[in-house]
């Protein structure tokens, strides 16, 4: 699940150096960490990630926030109704300005991400350049868990 938030991270911020502060594992159900919560920073947004074998349900949380508002992705329609929301700032304070939408559908993505993944399979160096900066960021993890 971890390569799958690196993943994520790479396509928003590009490979770009994180820096970790903070990571705790935890071993409710088997022997290894089935449970990482790990904060840090990248291009100057804090990050705040939980990754979890032991959630019993798929769940998909993003939230965005800035100093002029914020953004939130509740779930992937790949596991049922997916919600979407924008919150503008009211300044200097009040509730913020909202959109949401609800998304209830088949899951959108599947056949880009299947072609995507046969495209890869023929662009080994690439590949290898993702994996390579994946591993570093497990490493960083491990050096603040051990």
């Amino acid at each position: 699940m971890g390569s799958h938030i690196f993943d994520i991270l790479n396509f928003i911020f590009g490979k770009t150096e994180i820096e970790f502060d903070f990571a705790v594992g935890n071993s409710f159900e088997t022997k290894c960490f089935d449970n990482l919560i790990v904060n840090g920073s990248i291009a100057g947004a804090r990050l705040s990630i939980e990754l979890s074998l032991v959630s019993w349900k798929n769940e998909f949380r993003c939230d965005i926030v800035t100093d002029k508002g914020s953004v939130h992705v509740r779930s992937l329609c790949k596991w049922g109704p997916a919600k979407f929301i924008i919150r503008e700032r009211t300044f200097p304070s009040g509730r913020p300005k909202e959109f949401s939408k609800v998304y209830e559908q088949p899951d959108p993505t599947w056949e880009r991400e299947h072609d995507y993944f046969l495209s890869m399979q023929n662009n080994t160096a690439k590949q290898l350049e993702n994996n390579k900066w994946i591993n570093s960021n497990f490493k960083k993890i491990e050096m603040l868990i051990t």
